[in-house]
């Protein structure tokens, strides 16, 4: 197993006036060499964007880009149309992003699913990797959770890989996003 931990307070900075932003891997004019990605993740921005203001119409080529509003209300074109309803989280993982029709996810043509899940202070809980040569980056966005041996709190986030089951525990009431991705680059 390899994991390695990332804490929210030692990610990239900026600041925008109408963009806050913390870069857990290096993007724009933040680099550090040791954090680039994690398999094909390249990017986990946690973005507080003004009322009425945000990013304009601009082109992405051969990358899927997933915008998941944790306050407030994002409006953004696509042809998606697709509404999750948080009520079907509580206590358990549910599936926002997906390459399978059958899931309840979004779809993307990537070999990757996300999910959200809200758990109770002392709750118990495993995930199991979709399929070999993937990995699970784990972040806290509320609360926290005992997972590897290591304590996350609030907005701290977890790469591991080389497991088939992730097993942690909510030590408070937490928010958690688990992202499943490919991180051999054979897959």
């Amino acid at each position: 197993m390899k994991e390695v931990l990332h804490r929210a307070d030692s990610r990239g900075v900026a600041e925008y006036g109408w963009l806050s932003s913390r870069h857990t891997f290096s993007f724009a004019a933040y680099h550090d060499p040791q954090r680039v990605r994690f398999g094909l993740l390249r990017v986990i921005n946690d973005d507080v964007v003004q009322p009425a203001r945000g990013f304009d119409t601009h082109p992405h080529e051969n990358m899927e880009i997933i915008s998941i509003p944790l306050a407030g209300a994002l409006r953004h074109h696509d042809s998606m149309g697709y509404t999750l309803p948080a009520s079907e989280r509580n206590g358990r993982l549910q599936n926002i992003v997906s390459p399978d029709e059958d899931d309840t996810g979004v779809r993307i043509n990537q070999a990757a699913w996300f999910y959200l899940g809200d758990f109770s202070t002392g709750s118990s809980h495993s995930y199991t990797i979709k399929q070999p040569g993937n990995g699970a980056y784990i972040l806290v966005l509320e609360g926290a959770i005992a997972i590897a041996d290591k304590q996350l709190s609030r907005r701290d986030g977890i790469a591991i890989e080389g497991l088939e089951t992730i097993d942690f525990t909510a030590t408070d009431d937490c928010q958690l996003l688990i992202m499943d991705v490919p991180v051999d680059a054979a897959a």
